[in-house]
């Protein structure tokens, strides 16, 4: 998923592209956590709950601009800048990247 993510992300296909990587990172997090079942709705609630209490700047960045890019809801301070500009959406995309290359 994370080099299907780039390949979009290097045409500009950027939902497409968030989406893959957001979902990326998950999957390693069930991954690195042992909790199997990749699919598993909890399994994926607790990874999410787990990356938001180590309270990671990055993470916070990125999750709200997935979010506001997947669900339409409005961009939280730390990305507002970055619904309206795309070298700052890039910023906060290469994020993503960082986290799921420095996830263990």
């Amino acid at each position: 998923m994370r080099n299907r993510a780039k390949f979009f992300y290097e045409r500009g296909q950027y939902l497409k592209a968030i989406t893959l990587l957001y979902e990326a990172i998950l999957v390693k997090g069930i991954r690195i956590l042992g909790l199997g079942g990749e699919q598993n709705y909890k399994n994926r609630e607790y990874v999410k709950a787990f990356l938001d209490r180590r309270g990671d700047e990055r993470w916070l960045k990125f999750r709200n601009l997935r979010n506001t890019c997947v669900h339409g809801s409005d961009p939280e301070a730390n990305v507002r800048s970055a619904t309206s500009s795309e070298d700052e959406f890039k910023k906060i995309f290469e994020l993503g990247f960082e986290i799921f290359e420095n996830l263990t």
